[in-house]
């Protein structure tokens, strides 16, 4: 599908994709997909939204960041430890600059085994029940 057809089934103002972290192989890979300006955004941790939120412990998390998903869990360190499940995409090849692979992510991720891997995305759960 080209980037024409693309933006005429979306609705008005989307344009497709977005992160926090500069594109890198995702415009070879999806070079239909411009990243045309820039915008701030406010962004807190994971653990900092928890907290603000009186949050102890997560059910579930899906996790569709767009290469920030190492942002997500070291930011979330305290909330992902009290997490039973996390489905989040990934990708072995660097998408975003600075964006982690499945190894590193898991590495980081030392409480949570996986459940099932697909081809970009990967469900996770928590091993450690005493915090569950």
């Amino acid at each position: 599908m080209s980037a024409g057809q693309e933006s005429e089934v979306m609705p008005e103002g989307w344009d497709l994709s977005g992160s926090i972290r500069k594109p890198k192989n995702h415009l070879i890979v999806h070079p239909w997909c411009r990243f045309e300006k820039n915008i701030v955004v406010q962004t807190k941790t994971l653990d900092t939204w928890c907290i603000e939120n009186g949050i102890e412990k997560i059910d579930f998390v899906w996790m569709d960041v767009q290469g920030a998903e190492i942002d997500v869990i070291r930011g979330g360190k305290n909330a992902l430890r009290n997490t039973h499940y996390l489905y989040t995409e990934y990708s072995n090849r660097e998408l975003y600059e600075g964006q982690a692979s499945l190894k590193q992510l898991l590495k980081e991720l030392d409480e949570f085994e996986v459940v099932v891997r697909y081809p970009d995305d990967i469900l996770l759960r928590n091993i450690n029940e005493s915090n569950l």
